[in-house]
């Protein structure tokens, strides 16, 4: 299952309390991305046959047969892809917990204060992974991360940094990366120092018309319609109705191929 922004404002709210109530440190946000993350989970030899794909026009001579494709690694087109790298970058965020974790729970076994160790007594009594002052997502490449305090930061930005290198994935150009009161995550703006979250004035153009096409329209392709409909799955949060928005939309699928 692919992380989403309901998860990420509901997690929000727990540590921003405990950051502005408990531990009176600032809120930072951050994004990573991995480099190309399809193309870098390499397919073991017993599935390569499953990858093949026919082009009918992928080279200028045109031939009449058209152009087969075989695989060696999680291409683009197949559907089952997207669940598989998600699969991975869930065992990535996995892997990062339980050594960020050790690193944290020995510094919180030894806090003193009385108002500190209440709530983190009260959260460890919640069960396994309910005190953490820290946040991250990770949608299949494209990596989100909320943390409390600036030496906490520290030690989570070092501890990523050693598993990528330890993974030996190969990360995106700096441009891609952000952190700072804000950063922007699936296209929207997370402020968790405000507990908000703002959407993007193109982002809500962008549904309108999208709604606007599939109502009054020609019939839209079915790829065309699952992206619609994927973007249209990240505004949930923010409407009242909540799943029930999204009745019908699904029904186009019944029985297709």
């Amino acid at each position: 299952m692919k992380p989403n922004l309901h998860q990420l404002m509901h997690d929000i709210n727990i540590i921003l309390y405990a950051a502005n109530q408990i531990f009176n440190e600032p809120v930072y946000s951050g994004t990573d991305d991995v480099f190309s993350f399809f193309n870098q989970i390499k397919l073991a030899p017993s599935e390569i046959w499953k990858t093949g794909l026919h082009w009918s026009n992928l080279t200028q001579d045109k031939a009449p047969w058209g152009t087969f494709v075989v695989e060696k690694v999680l291409g683009f087109g197949l559907s089952p892809n997207s669940n598989i790298a998600q699969r991975f970058a869930n065992a990535i965020v996995y892997m990062f917990c339980k050594r960020f974790d050790m690193i944290e729970d020995h510094l919180l076994s030894q806090e003193q204060d009385p108002a500190k160790l209440a709530w983190i007594n009260a959260r460890k009594s919640l069960g396994p992974s309910q005190c953490r002052l820290y946040i991250i997502k990770m949608y299949t490449d494209d990596v989100k991360f909320v943390v409390v305090g600036v030496e906490r930061l520290i030690r989570f930005l070092r501890c990523w940094d050693n598993l990528m290198t330890e993974l030996g994935l190969l990360m995106a150009i700096a441009k891609k990366r952000q952190l700072g009161c804000a950063s922007s995550w699936l296209g929207f703006l997370p402020c968790p120092m405000l507990a908000m979250v703002a959407i993007p004035r193109e982002k809500v153009s962008s549904a309108i018309t999208g709604l606007t096409s599939l109502a009054d329209g020609p019939p839209l392709r079915l790829d065309a319609h699952r992206s619609l409909l994927g973007f249209l799955e990240h505004l949930i949060p923010f409407d009242d109705s909540g799943r029930a928005s999204m009745f019908g939309f699904y029904s186009v699928f019944k029985g297709s191929l």
